[in-house]
Formats: C-alpha cells, sequence, structure tokens
C-alpha cells in the first residue's frame, strides 16, 4: 500500500477516536447525579469509551506517521529526484 492508504486510513481512524474521548467526559459530566444502582454501569460504559477512543487515536496516530514515512522515502535510496 502507497503512503495514500496510509494518510486515509489513518485520518480516517484517529478523529473518531477523539470523539469518543470527548463524548465519554461530557456524558461523565451530564450524567453526575446518577441513582446508585446505575453509576456502575455508566462508570464502566464511560470508561469504555475513553479506552477505545485512545486506542483509535494511537492506531490513527501510527498510521498517519507510517503515511508520512513513506512519503518522505517515495522515491527510494538512490533516487535523482
Amino acid at each position: 500500500m502507497g503512503h495514500l492508504g496510509f494518510f486515509i486510513a489513518g485520518g480516517a481512524t484517529a478523529p473518531p477516536g477523539a470523539i469518543l474521548m470527548v463524548e465519554s467526559y461530557v456524558l461523565q459530566n451530564a450524567f453526575g447525579s446518577m441513582p446508585p444502582e446505575l453509576q456502575g454501569i455508566m462508570n464502566r460504559m464511560l470508561f469504555g469509551f475513553w479506552v477505545t477512543g485512545l486506542i483509535l487515536i494511537i492506531v490513527g496516530s501510527v498510521l498517519l506517521i507510517t503515511g508520512l514515512i513513506k512519503y518522505k522515502n517515495r522515491y527510494g535510496k538512490y533516487s535523482t529526484l
């Protein structure tokens, strides 16, 4: 796969991760006063959102960096361009 594929994959993967992390923070503040029997379920769900968002950001960043490295080395070692 060329460098453009890595750029597209990284650009499509990282933003939803950021959205999930922000959404977990917003929902945590919105549902601060919940009944005690629902707080554990909500906390686990929000933690899952946060972890999933973090994983997506890391994977997207790795893909973007890989695309950048492939773009910089696209002509090869002995290219005259």
